[in-house]
């Protein structure tokens, strides 16, 4: 450790403490200077991707899970000087769930579940069911949508389109990581020193 006043010929010099100097020297090594950016940059990642978790929990009505959990880190590039790192969902929907649009079907019609028959329905879709289990019905009043019903019990409502508010669940995320980011990279860097063998 450096010490002194304002004059660059008064400063003196203090013995360090003996781990903290093999530390220094250790991290000059390549391989473990590599080895801790990549725990430090892994457990920052981890931050990021619990901040998503809860942003998603925090801003959908009904979470269900599926897209919280489908958040995973990852590794992008490992240079000699530099580490990227991500946190990414493999699900084609998870975008769509953040910025919001317009979700068309691939065929006709998109069939959302009635909420009344949900008990009824349970896991199933229209394809599930016999070929005349459930009788087509065009609304007469609402332009591209129908209905299906299985007698007199409404099943599915079909639409042609469904546009989908965006959560912007990864605005807030973000938001809330960068204001800890002080706090969090602190923390990652003491995981990795004790990783390292020093507490």
């Amino acid at each position: 450790m450096i010490t002194g006043g304002t004059v660059a010929d008064e400063f003196e010099a203090e013995e360090l403490d003996p781990d903290f100097v093999g530390l220094l020297e250790r991290m000059t090594e390549p391989l473990v200077r590599q080895e801790f950016m990549l725990k430090t940059m892994l457990a920052e990642g981890e931050f990021l991707r619990d901040d998503i978790v809860g942003s998603i929990y925090d801003s959908a009505k009904d979470p269900k899970g599926d897209l919280a959990r489908s958040y995973e880190v990852q590794l992008l590039d490992q240079g000699d000087d530099s580490i990227s790192v991500g946190v990414f969902s493999d699900l084609v929907y998870a975008e769509i769930q953040d910025i919001g649009g317009d979700i068309e079907p691939k065929k006709k019609y998109l069939a959302i579940p009635f909420k009344g028959s949900k008990s009824i329905i349970g896991v199933r879709w229209p394809r599930d069911f016999g070929k005349d289990e459930l009788q087509f019905v065009k609304s007469s009043k609402k332009m591209g949508t129908a209905y299906l019903f299985q007698g007199n019990r409404l099943m599915f409502i079909l639409k042609d389109k469904v546009k989908m508010p965006g959560l912007r669940y990864l605005d807030k995320a973000r938001t809330l990581w960068e204001s800890n980011l002080d706090k969090n990279l602190a923390s990652a860097v003491g995981l990795s020193f004790s990783d390292a063998g020093f507490k």
